[in-house]
């Protein structure tokens, strides 16, 4: 499928209705506690991208416009 296509905005409510979901912390940082490191870092936002509507409201909070996100129908 082409980006930008009719279909775009129901497939990407598709891929993240049938992603499987996961802990990031149980399933990245608790299985390799030795290979972990600290690093100081500047300021740095977190953002939890967990479903569509999270995404747009991250990348409009981020004052981003993306040319994909007009073309999306309500998320």
């Amino acid at each position: 499928m082409r980006s930008g296509s009719k279909h775009e905005a129901w497939a990407m409510r598709q891929a993240y209705a049938l992603a499987p979901r996961a802990s990031f912390s149980r399933a990245v940082l608790q299985d390799c506690p030795r290979a972990l490191a600290v690093s100081k870092l500047p300021a740095v936002t977190w953002c939890d991208l967990g479903s569509p509507a999270r995404v747009v409201k991250t990348v409009g909070a981020l004052g981003l416009a993306p040319p994909w996100l007009g073309k999306l129908s309500s998320v």
